[in-house]
């Protein structure tokens, strides 16, 4: 099994796990891996920690899914256009233009929220987008204090 730290956790690096025999090989014949540097016992003990507490957050986990719910609902009921499908926390809004997508976030962040535009080519030409991202610790007014800022910066 491999498993990223970074952002899954909120630490750095990955983890392999599996038998002796597997890592020896993998120790002698993964060339990318002859650069890497072991982490730190620190690193490690933290790492430790930031898995544990995230196998413990059943409430906090749910209580994202249902912001994140919350937040594609009350953008479709507006007519902006999130893309449809989407159940991971991170929400995407797309608007066309770069320059669009750049005034909508620069407006969003004087209302104190904090958007980030993505632009080709990360996405395809005609697809800059605005990126949301829901979080468990969100007041109960900051879906629709988000989406009515969203609205006021996408009809500019």
């Amino acid at each position: 099994m491999v498993a990223g730290l970074g952002k899954a956790v909120g630490s750095q690096g990955g983890v392999v796990a599996c038998s002796h025999t597997m890592r020896t090989w993998l120790w002698n014949r993964a060339r990318s891996f002859v650069f890497s540097t072991a982490p730190s016992p620190l690193l490690c003990r933290v790492a430790l920690a930031q898995v544990r507490a995230a196998r413990a957050a059943d409430a906090a986990r749910a209580q994202l899914g249902q912001r994140a719910a919350e937040l594609r609902a009350s953008l479709l009921a507006r007519g902006l256009p999130a893309l449809p499908g989407g159940r991971g926390p991170i929400v995407p809004v797309v608007l066309g233009s770069n320059e669009r997508a750049l005034r909508a976030m620069a407006e969003l962040r004087n209302c104190g929220i904090l958007v980030q535009a993505i632009r080709p080519p990360t996405v395809p030409v005609g697809g800059a987008r605005l990126r949301l991202t829901a979080h468990a610790d969100w007041p109960d007014d900051a879906v629709p204090r988000i989406v009515e800022a969203l609205e006021a910066a996408c009809g500019s």
